[in-house]
C-alpha cells in the first residue's frame, strides 16, 4: 500500500468534487507513474468519472488530464455501497457541506487497537442534540498498532 498527500491550494479549492477526484487520480498516476504503466489500475469510485473524462467535448484542464491518463490502463469499476460504509459516506456528505452552523455539527470520535490475536475500531458519533451513536467492529485480518513486526 501506498500513501500520496497533496493540500488543496488556490483554486485546487473551488474545483467541483468531480473535478477533485479527477486530479486525485492524476497526482497519484504522477507520483506512481511506474506502477500505473506497468498494471492494470482499478478505480473503483461511485461518480461518473469514467464518462466525464472520455467525453470528447470536455475543456480544458479535464481535456489535458484524460489526454494524460489515456496512456495507462485503467480500469473504472462502480462502488456499490456496503451496510458497513454507510456511516462513512454519511459523514462524508457532510463534510463536503460549506461552513454547516455550529448548532448542526456532528463529531466522530474513532479509536482502534490491535493484539496478537485481532484488531478492531470503535467509532462514538455525537449529534448536535447530543445524541450519541456507538459501533464496535472486530477487524477479520491481522492488524498493528502501528509497530514494526
Amino acid at each position: 500500500m501506498y500513501y500520496c498527500s497533496h493540500a488543496l491550494s488556490g483554486p485546487e479549492v473551488r474545483y467541483p468534487p468531480i473535478e477533485r477526484l479527477a486530479l486525485a487520480l492524476i497526482l497519484a498516476s504522477r507520483k506512481l507513474r511506474l506502477y500505473f504503466q506497468a498494471h492494470l489500475i482499478k478505480v473503483i469510485t461511485d461518480q461518473p468519472l469514467h464518462q466525464i473524462l472520455s467525453k470528447l467535448d470536455v475543456a480544458g484542464q479535464m481535456l489535458k488530464w484524460s489526454v494524460e491518463l489515456g496512456e495507462f490502463n485503467l480500469e473504472y469499476i462502480l462502488r456499490t455501497a456496503i451496510k458497513a460504509e454507510a456511516l462513512a459516506d454519511f459523514i462524508s456528505e457532510l463534510a463536503n457541506l460549506e461552513n454547516p452552523p455550529l448548532t448542526s455539527r456532528w463529531t466522530l470520535y474513532m479509536d482502534g487497537s490491535a493484539n496478537l490475536e485481532r484488531g478492531g475500531t470503535g467509532l462514538v458519533l455525537k449529534g448536535p442534540t447530543n445524541q450519541v451513536f456507538e459501533h464496535a467492529h472486530q477487524l477479520e485480518f491481522k492488524a498493528t498498532n502501528n509497530e514494526a513486526l
